[in-house]
């Protein structure tokens, strides 16, 4: 069975998927370099990253490392050029936060356009008038 390494824990559906798949998933205690190297066993064959810091050396304690899985949009905490060096295949998820950008974006406009932050705050002061609000 081969083993993945999630650098930090996910949802426990996201587990059983994994499982489900036939991997044996691995869960870092910490998402800091020595820990995540603690955790890396010659086993080890891919890693699902968030936002922890895959740095030369960790990718360089992974023998049998053959994927990095980012679940997100860049590669920006992955050592790109050492998992090229090591023949590791890197991905990510460029779209997996799209509806929620979106999401945010719409709420962002109409929060700012009916003024929502300062009659929130007029209220809370106990104001009943909130001239230019809303």
């Amino acid at each position: 069975m081969r083993k993945v390494l999630l650098t930090e824990p996910i949802h426990p559906s996201g587990i059983k998927i994994l499982e489900e798949a036939g991997l044996e998933v691995v869960v870092s205690s910490s998402t800091d370099t020595a820990t995540i190297i603690e955790n890396m066993s010659d086993d080890i064959f891919g890693i699902i990253v968030r936002t922890s810091l895959l740095e030369g050396k960790v990718l360089e304690s992974g023998r049998n490392l053959k994927i990095i899985s980012r679940t997100g949009i860049g590669y920006n905490n992955v050592d790109i050029s050492m998992a090229d060096r090591l023949n590791i295949i890197v991905t990510n998820v460029p779209d997996a936060n799209s509806y929620s950008v979106a999401e945010y974006v719409i709420a962002t406009i109409l929060v700012l356009s009916r003024k929502l932050i300062d009659g929130d705050k007029a209220l809370r002061e106990g104001s009943r008038e909130a001239p230019g609000l809303v």
